[in-house]
């Protein structure tokens, strides 16, 4: 994936998380005594979700999953 690729990709997921949950509060869904740590859970668990369709995540042995650990930590991400 080029750079702008990755861009792209990060700004429409977390716009479309953002809208969702945006959304949520305009419909009332979201509690409104949630202040900063509650919405910050909340937006943790849609990225979380969003991830979870990940092959680093579905089967996290393979070897996409491996590099991508080892990515993280040699690279201190």
């Amino acid at each position: 994936m080029k750079r702008n690729e990755q861009r792209k990709f990060v700004r429409d997921l977390s716009k479309a998380l953002t809208d969702f949950t945006i959304l949520s509060i305009r419909n009332k869904t979201i509690p409104e005594e949630w202040d900063g740590h509650e919405l910050r859970a909340y937006m943790a668990e849609l990225f979380n979700r969003a991830a979870d369709i990940s092959v680093i995540r579905t089967a996290s042995r393979n070897q996409r999953a491996r590099d991508y650990r080892n990515t993280l930590a040699t690279k201190n991400l």
